[in-house]
């Protein structure tokens, strides 16, 4: 790749994990205690049972099992958008790498993104 694309490209990367970030952080009743409380009950369904009860009885998942990978999605989810934010201020590092994290980063954050909208819609 030439190296006004891979610029282009990282900095198109970086900016939507960016605003990603940004809406978690000035968010009305946002903040970094947003984020951790958002770990704590998990990304999807915002802590209420019933769709963690209904997504358990389908797939013949323990709903405390359903919870942790909750947990967990939501902790790839807002480790990806602050990595792909943080890659700024590796100076010393090469475009290309930084291209690479800040596009990987992205493209996490959005698939988690997506897969919420797919549960909600069909679960």
């Amino acid at each position: 790749m030439k190296a006004r694309n891979l610029k282009i490209g990282y900095y198109l990367a970086f900016s939507l994990c960016f605003i990603q970030l940004l809406f978690f952080l000035i968010a009305p009743f946002g903040g970094p205690l947003l984020i951790v409380d958002t770990i704590r009950d998990g990304l999807f369904a915002g802590g209420r049972q019933e769709y963690i009860s209904v997504i358990s009885k389908r797939f013949g998942i323990s709903v405390y099992n359903i919870n942790i990978l909750n947990q967990l999605v939501a902790l790839v989810y807002f480790s990806s958008i602050i990595l792909g934010s943080l890659t700024s201020v590796f100076d010393k590092m090469k475009m290309k790498s930084k291209f690479r994290i800040s596009l990987y980063c992205f493209l996490i954050s959005l698939a988690i993104l997506l897969m919420g909208k797919f549960l909600n819609q069909f679960y």
